[in-house]
């Protein structure tokens, strides 16, 4: 089955580590065989996803490499963590990219930036070299503290490309895929046994695992569909066309409320 003839981008949404998740349906879709043609936009960690697809790193390897590094840090509250987010940062992007990167992914990622104090939308695809590109991602990838608010890139103040579109389209052809069981406009997301409150906590090693492979099945069964009963993925608004609805945001208040629950349960 070749998947440009079914949809020729995806979008990764940002979800702090229900990446997870996203990681899972990556894999999947790997299977089928990503064409090198296929573009990618994200948020936050969904925009980092994005960029290491693009340069044709494997999803069960990106997966394995960010639990290693957050094993350590299972259960830890990000929002409160700024620590934990910046190490991981640090050495997840520095496992990753290299000199070979910009030439392989080409134009083929649109990563999504808040500019602050405006919450307007920054979409980048053309980045001046390996530096700018790691600078784009964190810029996507930062949650405000009390301590640093916001982020610096291309001299401009930014922050998690969540706030202003958590889930971009790039064509009226993209694959959404979204690790919110409530998110309804995306063309792959879970059941509700996933809960949203993963997106703030660390899970823990199995945990991780656990989520990959419902991200993977759920991509599956998709493909599966798509191959067996022609399904169609429905067409899309592009942000910032005629038709296009404002930019989905990363649902912090469903998060933080789930989180809540689960703590006093």
């Amino acid at each position: 089955m070749n998947l440009n003839d079914h949809f020729d981008a995806i979008s990764f949404s940002g979800c702090g580590t229900l990446n997870f998740y996203q990681c899972g349906v990556a894999y999947a879709l790997q299977q089928y065989g990503l064409p090198q043609s296929m573009h990618y936009a994200g948020a936050s960690a969904g925009a980092g996803l994005g960029v290491l697809l693009a340069q044709g790193s494997d999803a069960q390897e990106i997966a394995s490499v960010a639990i290693d590094i957050l094993k350590p840090h299972a259960h830890a509250n990000i929002l409160y963590r700024s620590d934990v987010l910046l190490e991981f940062a640090n050495r997840f992007l520095g496992h990753f990219l290299s000199e070979e990167t910009l030439p392989i992914i080409g134009h083929r990622v649109s990563v999504s930036i808040t500019r602050a104090p405006s919450i307007k939308n920054l979409m980048v695809n053309e980045f001046h070299d390996l530096n700018d590109l790691s600078a784009a991602v964190r810029a996507s990838c930062h949650i405000p503290s009390r301590r640093v608010r916001t982020i610096r890139f291309r001299q401009m103040r930014c922050m998690d490309g969540g706030f202003s579109n958590n889930s971009p389209v790039l064509t009226p052809r993209t694959l959404r895929v979204s690790p919110f069981f409530f998110d309804a406009r995306a063309d792959v997301f879970p059941s509700p046994k996933v809960t949203p409150w993963w997106a703030i906590k660390v899970p823990p090693v199995e945990k991780a695992w656990a989520l990959f492979e419902e991200g993977e099945k759920d991509a599956a069964a998709l493909m599966q569909k798509i191959k067996n009963e022609g399904y169609a993925v429905p067409t899309k608004s592009v942000d910032g066309g005629p038709n296009a609805t404002q930019g989905t945001r990363f649902p912090m208040q469903t998060v933080l409320q789930s989180h809540k629950e689960a703590r006093s349960s």
